[in-house]
């Protein structure tokens, strides 16, 4: 394999979202490597990977310091460019960020304030207030004792969210004040939790764009929406369509013009019964978990993120095939329902892809396939 420009790449983390990333970029011939504690997970059995580093903590100190040894194993490479692929590793790249860049490339890292900055929950709603955007009427909460009569005013339902990455919850709706005190005493642990109005709509109300910026110039934007989420409504999708919309574009456009953003990013909008969107949160110094749709649809955007980290030109592309992304670890069977429910094996009319599924690199699926098959079998023992 032809090496780019001397440059490899180091992903942090091979859940299916890091496998995706891995892919897109071998097939690019960028020399990839990865670093994982997890060493059961489907995508550690990849042939998209040179090697496959195992650590035993994602802890910031711990991680720092394995970084740093790998790089010094990696050291016939001029250039490694470094991809975190959840909020924790962003947040940790962004805390470390001058101890980071003396021996990997980021995309992002001369932003990397404006990274953490739009990380925070309690800073959306002033974000998207300065973007002329709506963001749901929200309240941080830091106790579970404090004093909520900031609420007072609010709507309900509410809907709570861990301003901290990766809590042990991702989203709670609240139905009413005497579920919220319950809900803050179940979840101290992640405080503290934002609060903020909840915008009714199925999940087909919710959209997304997905961007690469360069410099705060968005070099590629692409639109689509949620079809199905879990939980329903609040959740993480695990059934989304590429779809033009160009108000999506627009906004997604409009948020990001005050920040001077490098790197790929991603806004997630509420459409609401009066046609109104709403700033739901931005995905920040990473590619989506989703992003394999885009680059099933011809949008190679870890790629573009290597490109730029090594500052070559950044290819712009132009030719979308539309398609829709199943994510079938979460909701295993949903490709098939749709396709009984719309009677079709191409359901909307869209090329279909799924997590782990490569005909070009199928242990990942096999792995994972029996990976399902056990859990199935201990949950009917």
């Amino acid at each position: 394999m032809q090496a780019k420009k001397n440059a490899a790449v180091l992903i942090i983390g091979l859940c299916s979202h890091g496998l995706a990333m891995a892919r897109a970029l071998h097939k690019e011939n960028v020399v990839v490597y990865a670093v994982e504690k997890n060493m059961s997970l489907p995508g550690v059995q990849t042939n998209c990977v040179e090697k496959v580093f195992q650590v035993d903590s994602f802890e910031d100190t711990y991680l720092k310091n394995a970084l740093i040894t790998i790089r010094n194993t990696l050291s016939q490479w001029k250039d490694i460019v470094l991809m975190p692929t959840n909020d924790n590793h962003v947040k940790f790249v962004g805390s470390h960020i001058q101890e980071i860049c003396q021996h990997y490339l980021v995309s992002w890292a001369n932003c990397h304030e404006n990274i953490l900055k739009l990380q925070k929950k309690e800073e959306l709603e002033a974000a998207s207030a300065n973007s002329g955007l709506n963001y749901p009427r929200s309240y941080l909460i830091s106790s579970a004792a404090e004093n909520l009569s900031a609420l007072d005013e609010f709507r309900y339902p509410l809907i709570i969210k861990p301003a901290k990455p990766l809590s042990s919850f991702k989203t709670e709706m609240i139905k009413n004040p005497s579920a919220l005190k319950e809900a803050l005493l179940r979840f101290q642990k992640d405080l503290p939790i934002l609060a903020q109005e909840f915008i009714a709509g199925s999940d087909s109300s919710i959209y997304f764009a997905e961007m690469l910026l360069q410099n705060g110039e968005v070099i590629q934007i692409n639109t689509g929406r949620k079809l199905r989420s879990y939980p329903p409504e609040r959740g993480q999708a695990t059934i989304a369509e590429l779809y033009d919309d160009a108000k999506v574009a627009q906004l997604a456009t409009q948020f990001v013009e005050p920040f001077a953003l490098n790197g790929p990013i991603a806004l997630e909008l509420k459409k609401d019964q009066h046609g109104e969107y709403w700033v739901i949160e931005p995905t920040v110094g990473r590619t989506e978990f989703l992003v394999q749709i885009i680059i099933a649809a011809g949008v190679n955007q870890p790629y573009q993120e290597f490109m730029l980290a090594i500052g070559e030109q950044v290819p712009r592309y132009t030719t979308i095939t539309p398609t829709i992304w199943f994510d079938n670890e979460r909701e295993p069977l949903s490709f098939l329902e749709l396709c009984w429910k719309q009677k079709t094996l191409t359901p909307y009319q869209k090329k279909p892809t799924f997590t782990y599924f490569d005909k070009r690199d199928l242990k990942p699926f096999v792995y994972a396939l029996a990976a399902l098959a056990k859990r199935v079998l201990l949950q009917r023992a």
